[in-house]
């Protein structure tokens, strides 16, 4: 997988080598629910090219649209294991881009996080551009209400990165795994997400027929719900979230 981020001047190339050295030591992060990071190098004159094993069954979307009848809740536990580790790590990592389409699913069928940390990466790299919004530098459908508004918080474009701004987008991936939409899928305007979000509109249950058919529970439902209230403060932590599924795998399994 290969990047490009703006190089503009020297300053920012000696940036550039700051971040190769720093994602580099991003591969000793060893966990069995995040794909490996081998390596990373200087690709072109204005890339890096970052060295990770290829996961043959895609991304979570994907596996689901091949795999649709696989119990869910274990993918919901594999991702909220990795979340916690990189959470507990000291210094935390904190994810940034928590979505489907960046969770792999190994020849196992594990739920692996993939581009940890990108997010601050890109936003560290363009700190001197000014020209950006928050909502510009992101996935503005699965982003928490204080990383599209970080001003509105007293926070900034890095420091609205938060383990809890990744609990708010694991609760949209939740809604991923067992709806097959993306968050706000009737807003095809991306611009208009910004104020529904700081309205509070949050996406609506699917309905009966969709839960029964993805084994969609309300304990699972109400997990998303705490994930994406407006206080980040009050958002579950990953590891309050593993507790929660695991007991909810074991009914999937007794009630299957």
């Amino acid at each position: 997988m290969s990047i490009v981020l703006p190089v503009t001047d020297d300053g920012a190339r000696r940036r550039i080598k700051h971040l190769v050295r720093e994602l580099n030591g991003w591969t000793r992060v060893k966990h069995p629910n995040i794909v490996e990071l081998r390596g990373v190098c200087e690709h072109g004159m204005h890339g890096l090219a970052m060295i990770m094993p290829w996961m043959q069954d895609g991304d979570l979307n994907t596996f689901l649209l091949k795999s649709p009848n696989i119990r869910r809740a274990p993918l919901v536990r594999n991702i909220a294991l990795g979340l916690d580790y990189l959470h507990t790590l000291n210094p935390p990592i904190v994810h940034g881009d928590v979505r489907a389409a960046n969770v792999l699913v190994d020849s196992s069928g594990q739920a692996r996080l993939a581009d940890f940390g990108l997010s601050r990466v890109f936003l560290e790299v363009e700190a001197t551009d000014s020209s950006g919004s928050s909502a510009q530098q992101g996935n503005v459908r699965w982003m928490a209400p204080e990383r599209i508004f970080p001003e509105e918080f007293q926070l900034t474009a890095v420091t609205s990165m938060t383990p809890a701004s990744d609990m708010y987008s694991f609760g949209m991936v939740i809604y991923e795994i067992y709806t097959g939409r993306i968050p706000f899928y009737q807003e095809r305007n991306i611009w208009t997400i910004p104020g529904s979000v700081k309205s509070g509109k949050r996406p609506l249950h699917p309905g009966i027929s969709v839960a029964d058919l993805t084994g969609l529970g309300d304990d699972m439902w109400e997990i998303a719900q705490g994930c994406w209230k407006p206080d980040r403060f009050l958002r579950p932590t990953a590891r309050q979230v593993i507790g929660r599924a695991i007991t909810l795998d074991d009914l999937s399994r007794a009630e299957g």
